[in-house]
């Protein structure tokens, strides 16, 4: 038992060495979130763009219309896996990190570049993770560090007071610490969900049950790979159908008791028998049990765990056939035995009664 713990316990901590090697766990939700929020920074820029241009700023207006451009092109690369979200995220960290460098050094509106200085690790650390997006946030403090020393240096004006100077970075690696530790938080869980959720799928692909997720109206949701072995039909062609249609009619009434208790009872685990159309137009028995979860979104989704019972029901129907054939075989055997155990009790007496009537 020891052994097998510490076996499973090796095998887990490789696989989360070789999933957070990288640093970050981009899964398609994060994928999803990229793509928003490249959506959203192309419509900001653009607006900018506008502002700037109207108030004669013509060379940043330029760049951020260009940004805006490539922010809108990435998203649809992203969505149609022209690109890899690798690829997207470093471009769109190395434009934001151009962009921020040229507001913080000219000042911004009113000295708010340097507010969007403390912005960037939350870009950097989101896009690129703990381990790389750590590089990201140091190299832009040493970059726009050692252009503001050069510009004191050769006796420009700087966009920002001494006081001010002295403050912000103790402020930069302070929000950069807060953004890391959560971002650390984050990928921990992450990390935890893409290992549950891989061991829920293997689990699935090798099992021999059929498990299904269905919503509280009966749309099919989700099917494991042993339905299309079992019933015949590809999973594509399942999904988003109305199960109670392959259903038998007999059995409709209780397979929708299951999904409503199921709803109405949280947690409780229910159960039922019924027949599912194949598609050989067979009926197949099945033995089911169904529970109700809420995913992240507050949907309530039913969990079904079905087994084919059609070889034991057609077994039993044999067996039942055999035994109703050899009891009316031994029934037909029984009748002369019976007369001739009557006819022994009847007539010994009249033998004996006879017998005496002689020896009288």
């Amino acid at each position: 038992m020891y052994k097998q713990i510490f076996a499973r316990s090796i095998v887990e901590a490789a696989w989360l060495n070789q999933i957070s090697r990288s640093g970050s766990v981009l899964t398609s939700d994060k994928q999803k979130s990229v793509v928003s929020i490249g959506i959203a920074a192309a419509i900001a820029w653009l607006m900018l763009s506008v502002t700037n241009w109207m108030n004669g700023e013509a060379l940043l207006a330029s760049i951020e219309a260009t940004i805006a451009v490539l922010s809108v092109l990435l998203a649809l690369a992203l969505t149609k896996e022209i690109i890899s979200i690798g690829l997207t995220t470093n471009i769109l960290t190395a434009s934001i990190f151009v962009v921020f460098s040229y507001v913080y050094l000219s000042g911004g509106v009113e000295g708010s570049g340097a507010y969007v200085a403390l912005v960037f690790p939350l870009v950097a650390l989101f896009f690129k993770g703990r381990k790389v997006g750590i590089i990201w946030v140091v190299l832009f403090f040493i970059v726009n560090g050692a252009a503001l020393f050069f510009m004191s240096f050769l006796s420009q004006p700087l966009p920002y007071s001494d006081a001010l100077l002295q403050r912000l970075p103790i402020a930069y690696f302070f929000v950069s610490f807060l953004i890391y530790a959560y971002e650390s938080m984050h990928t921990k869980y992450q990390i935890q969900r893409e290992f549950d959720q891989s061991k829920f799928k293997t689990l699935i692909e090798n099992a021999s049950d059929i498990v299904a997720t269905i919503d509280s109206v009966g749309t099919i949701k989700f099917l494991s790979p042993s339905f299309e072995r079992i019933m015949g039909y590809q999973l594509d062609e399942m999904i988003g159908q109305r199960v109670y249609k392959f259903i038998h009619p007999h059995d409709v009434v209780a397979a929708m008791s299951v999904v409503s208790e199921a709803v109405l009872l949280p947690g409780s685990i229910q159960h039922a028998e019924c027949r599912f159309f194949r598609k050989d137009e067979s009926w197949h028995y099945l033995d089911f049990f169904g529970k109700s979860i809420v995913d992240e979104s507050g949907m309530i989704s039913i969990v079904i765990n079905a087994r084919d019972l059609t070889e034991r029901v057609q077994d039993e129907a044999k067996l039942r056939k055999s035994e109703e054939k050899y009891s009316g075989i031994f029934r037909l055997q029984e009748m002369p035995l019976l007369f001739t155990i009557r006819k022994e009790i009847f007539l010994m007496p009249i033998k004996l009664h006879w017998k005496s009537l002689v020896m009288i």
